[in-house]
């Protein structure tokens, strides 16, 4: 049983790793590369070239890896940090309203 799910969360990492999911979520807890090869006993370069896509993740590191990833906060709406940055119109939300008279009045009877 145990064996099925080290094999579930390896293919799950490598869709994560494969997609870029894995590196967005740690990015987006603001981990480095060499913070998270340190929890997962692994070198840096090894996670660097699993984001890459270089290197399938496996092992105990890819195990640790895709443990350290699965507990990362999801985040809730598709935007980034940068996206304001990119896009300073979105940044704040101001709605302008404008109201025009009509050019012939109505006759509202009620």
């Amino acid at each position: 049983m145990a064996q099925a799910a080290q094999l579930l969360r390896l293919s799950w990492i490598r869709a994560a790793v494969t997609s870029g999911e894995a590196r967005r979520l740690r990015e987006a807890s603001h981990l480095s590369i060499s913070e998270v090869a340190a929890a997962c006993g692994v070198d840096q370069s090894t996670v660097w070239r699993w984001e890459k896509g270089v290197r399938r993740p496996r092992g105990p590191g890819a195990l640790a890896y895709a443990a350290l990833i699965e507990s990362l906060p999801k985040p809730l709406a598709n935007t980034t940090a940068t996206d304001s940055q990119q896009h300073p119109e979105n940044s704040n939300a101001v709605v302008a309203v404008t109201t025009t008279a009509p050019s012939e009045p109505t006759n509202q009877t009620t």
